[in-house]
């Protein structure tokens, strides 16, 4: 959009390079800290739009029924954020410092956990209690296991070594979104209009 300057004054006010630098990182900084919400936002929708490998049975029996991948209590959702970095940038998903960081991090990227004889006596005692065994007392991780799922817990099986969690890279999933991309372009081109509208009225 075309914007009208009168004035040879007000010419020079819309053209200065110092004062025009100033406008558009101050617009542009606006900009990326919406934009970094908007990617937030859809690494969320990402999560509760599902599309990913079905969880295996051990993994449903750990959170307590639930089937739907990325989804185990609401650590991980509420741990998105966004951070402005620059004028041109900003972050979006989990920080570093967030105690959620760990499982995002397994999540995307996969991981191998080792059965170790502590986690194989956790699943026979959780065994044992679905059983209605009175033989086993249940302290700690076994205790809130089996407060979400009080049925249905079998032993590991003598070939179980390890437990496997597949990447699913959500991240990238919500990042490749057109709707994300198109949304993210025109702040950018928003920024830069209200940049010139601002320094052809001579308000900055």
């Amino acid at each position: 959009m075309p914007y009208k300057v009168t004035g040879l004054k007000q010419f020079k006010h819309a053209i200065d390079p110092a004062g025009l630098d100033r406008t558009m990182r101050e617009e542009l900084r606006r900009a990326a800290a919406i934009n970094g919400q908007l990617g937030a936002a859809h690494l969320r929708k990402t999560i509760t739009d599902g599309g990913f490998q079905r969880n295996a049975a051990l993994t449903v029996a750990i959170k307590g029924g639930s089937k739907k991948p990325l989804v185990d209590t609401a650590a991980l959702f509420q741990a998105i954020t966004s951070v402005p970095v620059d004028e041109y940038s900003a972050f979006a998903g989990v920080l570093r410092t967030s105690a959620a960081f760990s499982v995002a991090e397994a999540i995307t990227e996969g991981a191998t956990i080792q059965v170790t004889p502590r986690m194989r006596g956790m699943f026979f005692a959780l065994y044992l209690a679905s059983q209605g065994s009175d033989s086993v007392t249940l302290e700690g991780r076994a205790a809130e296991l089996f407060a979400r799922q009080p049925h249905g817990w079998k032993p590991l099986s003598a070939g179980t070594a390890v437990i496997v969690i597949p990447a699913r890279d959500w991240v990238a999933k919500a990042f490749r979104s057109r709707n994300l991309k198109r949304m993210v372009t025109e702040n950018w081109l928003k920024a830069l209009g209200k940049t010139m509208k601002k320094r052809a009225k001579g308000s900055s």
